[in-house]
């Protein structure tokens, strides 16, 4: 992990394993993967961004003490618990935002999803 990405998570560090995690099972994936720190995310990239980490802006009532927000373009809505919110951004595509707040979270649901968006961006 480099210097740009660890400073991303300065304001929340407890949140940095579990970045960690996220970012071995993206590159086991597609050991290609780009990482791109911007001020907002952490995109990854292969043909075109497929998914991004970011860090909510201010609380949210309800929601955890400390976590991050891994987004995903899939062609469809993920439903469930764990989807904080899907959002139609143009026909056939969608941004699916995942709350993360334990390392554990990131399980073989999350590896299949972050593999069908790396494979949605390819198409």
């Amino acid at each position: 992990m480099d210097p740009e990405e660890r400073d991303f998570f300065a304001a929340v560090p407890v949140v940095l394993p579990i970045y960690a995690r996220i970012k071995d099972r993206i590159s086991a994936l597609a050991p290609q993967t780009r990482v791109e720190v911007r001020k907002s995310q952490i995109s990854f990239i292969d043909a075109r961004v497929f998914s991004a980490a970011w860090l909510p802006p201010r609380k949210i009532k309800g929601r955890p003490e400390h976590y991050l927000v891994l987004t995903l373009w899939l062609g469809y809505p993920l439903e469930g618990a764990r989807i904080a919110e899907a959002t139609q951004i143009r026909p056939g595509r969608w941004t699916n935002h995942v709350i993360i707040s334990k390392i554990d979270e990131v399980d073989e649901e999350l590896s299949g999803w972050i593999a069908e968006a790396l494979d949605f961006s390819r198409h």
